[in-house]
């Protein structure tokens, strides 16, 4: 598979419920590939992983999306989805990154991937695009542990709606 596949499955099976942006997607299409080695000690797809300012990134997915800039949702694949490509393994692991990952920004994934012991943290230089190989992902913290939604931005804005339920309304109003 490619990490194009992996992203389009993303959009089609979660584009719906999620706002996917270019940069949400890269870091899903990222943590696919690292439940992917942590489950099945196999990588998703073969392209390399790069370890860019704001985190990992497949450049392929980057190229293909970027058209729709920082923050503009993502709302089609990019072609189709090949069915007899996509077993019940990788459906799996994407509706399971889906399901943990997805609730958070692209912000709260940027702040994930870069925290201490993570593989990012160990490819990463201002100065280069270095690869994020799956052996620095096996070695790394990443995939052993699931955010915490309730340091998200997620959270402090459903937060804010449970116990404020006019706030953000007001806010949309000035």
């Amino acid at each position: 598979m490619k990490a194009i596949d992996i992203a389009n499955l993303f959009i089609v099976r979660h584009g719906e419920d999620e706002y996917l942006t270019n940069l949400k997607l890269n870091k899903l299409v990222y943590y696919a590939q690292v439940e992917s080695l942590r489950s099945t000690g196999k990588v998703l797809f073969d392209e390399p992983v790069e370890a860019w300012e704001y985190g990992p990134v497949e450049r392929s997915v980057y190229n293909v999306f970027r058209r729709y800039g920082k923050k503009q949702r993502v709302t089609n694949p990019a072609g189709t989805v090949n069915g007899e490509a996509v077993d019940g393994m990788v459906s799996k692991i994407v509706d399971e990154v889906a399901k943990y990952y997805g609730p958070l920004s692209a912000f709260d994934l940027v702040r994930f991937s870069h925290r201490p012991g993570s593989a990012w943290e160990k490819a990463f230089s201002p100065d280069a695009d270095n690869e994020i190989t799956p052996d620095m992902i096996l070695s790394s913290t990443d995939g052993k542990e699931r955010p915490n939604i309730e340091r998200s931005l997620a959270w402090g804005i459903a937060t804010a709606e449970r116990e404020y339920p006019n706030a953000l309304r007001m806010l949309e109003d000035s």
